[in-house]
């Protein structure tokens, strides 16, 4: 199918945050709306092609940029997987820390190769990273990893690309109330709690994250590259005491 619009490339698109933000982008693009979900084909209209394919196998990641080539110019790319392990760091299993780091860190440094060599110029990649790439917690180990090796993703990609015209920034959201994201450990009255640790009293929302991502994406962010930028309402300006 071709489009007039250009094209961008959302892996992870049928999650909490992926699918608020393929809406709002097929407003002034057409998304290619990738997921290892197979609803995500549901997503299908006038300006989205959903891909069912798993981020972490390169053929179905190459096949889906092959589809977006196919309607019209790749400008951009964001990267929104969501993938845990859940266990103590004593506990990890080696095939659990590599599935994270496969599907959660690897796809996205090879969705930006993909951008690299399919994508138009100018063009922009964002990754959703999160504030556990700089902070720790319990039984977040693996995530932690991969959403660390993301910052150094994008910095590598920014210095190694920019001046072909491709950027690539990092947004890094605290918590997000979306499916896949809710704790065994936070029960009703910690949840209730929980927005007490930010200092915007409240928790973020998809619509949060895809604003900024949505910017980063247009070329008005044209100078913002290797930027690691949270969006935690202030949560990482917090001294621990403070929460005491």
């Amino acid at each position: 199918m071709a489009d007039l619009r250009n094209v961008v490339v959302v892996i992870g698109a049928a999650g909490g945050i992926g699918r608020v933000l393929s809406a709002e982008l097929s407003n002034g693009r057409h998304v290619v709306a990738v997921d290892v979900d197979p609803a995500v084909t549901d997503m299908t209209g006038e300006h989205i092609t959903g891909v069912h394919a798993d981020a972490a196998d390169e053929a179905a990641l190459r096949a889906a940029f092959e589809t977006a080539s196919a309607i019209g110019p790749i400008d951009a790319m964001v990267h929104a997987v969501l993938v845990q392990s859940r266990r103590p760091l004593a506990d990890l299993e080696p095939a659990d820390l590599r599935r994270v780091l496969d599907v959660g860190a690897a796809s996205a440094a090879s969705a930006l190769q993909l951008l690299h060599a399919h994508g138009s110029r100018p063009a922009s990649g964002v990754l959703i990273g999160s504030v556990h790439g700089s902070h720790a917690a319990p039984r977040m180990a693996a995530y932690a990893m991969a959403k660390s090796a993301m910052r150094a993703l994008a910095r590598a990609a920014a210095i190694e690309w920019g001046a072909e015209g491709l950027r690539c920034n990092i947004v890094e959201p605290g918590y997000i109330a979306v499916p896949g994201h809710v704790s065994p450990a936070h029960d009703e009255e910690s949840m209730a709690r929980l927005p007490l640790a930010y200092p915007s009293a409240r928790l973020g929302t998809p619509e949060d994250v895809t604003a900024l991502t949505v910017f980063l994406l247009s070329q008005r962010a044209g100078f913002i590259n290797g930027a690691i930028i949270p969006i935690d309402g202030g949560m990482s300006a917090v001294m621990a005491e403070n929460l005491l």
